[in-house]
């Protein structure tokens, strides 16, 4: 065999091999998993102070008063299933604003929530979310929601907003490049191993 057939043999069984890799991978893409990203915003509605329970209207808790703006953003990979909860997604991103009358606005975040890192949850039958519980440390607050109120309790305070879940961003594709590797791996695999027995 002349070295023009044997890389043509080669080349052939590359492109052909790649292809077929491209289209097995390209077609198995709609069953992967997908980043789905919502949006939600709110107005701080009831305030509660340990046993004094729900406080007057006029009132001010940490500087925040009803009518204050609360909003942020959640993420999830709805293949990435919590093991505590059932029907649960674990919260891969979440933020947390409020924008307080006293001027300040506080942010709590998964990286960042009341000082410290924080596990998250969403139901994905309810879009109810959960945060702030099964932590690798103590944790004196949370932040939950439940038909369309949204609560943020810290050592026995509670700030309680409506929550109206914005249009979310479109489900982002989580690539599978393990099978996808594997895939062109074989393929080449195939074309070396061809050409040293050629």
């Amino acid at each position: 065999m002349t070295f023009i057939t044997k890389f043509r043999s080669i080349f052939h069984t590359a492109v052909a091999g790649t292809a077929t890799a491209i289209v097995i991978a390209g077609g198995s893409s709609a069953a992967q998993a997908a980043i789905f990203t919502y949006n939600y915003e709110g107005y701080v509605t009831e305030l509660y102070a340990g046993s004094a329970g729900l406080l007057p209207p006029d009132s001010d808790l940490r500087g925040v008063k009803l009518g204050d703006k609360v909003s942020g953003s959640y993420s999830y990979d709805d293949e990435v299933l919590s093991p505590f909860e059932a029907n649960s997604a674990v919260l891969t991103d979440f933020i947390y604003t409020i924008q307080a009358s006293d001027g300040n606005t506080y942010v709590e975040t998964l990286d960042n929530f009341l000082g410290v890192r924080a596990n998250g949850i969403v139901n994905i039958d309810t879009s109810d979310i959960t945060v702030g519980i099964n932590s690798p440390v103590p944790i004196y607050g949370a932040i939950s929601s439940s038909e369309g109120n949204l609560f943020y309790t810290v050592r026995n305070t509670t700030i309680v907003s409506t929550f109206e879940i914005l249009v979310g961003s479109a489900p982002k594709s989580v690539p599978e490049y393990s099978s996808t590797l594997a895939l062109v791996a074989v393929t080449l695999a195939s074309v070396f191993l061809r050409s040293r027995s050629a």
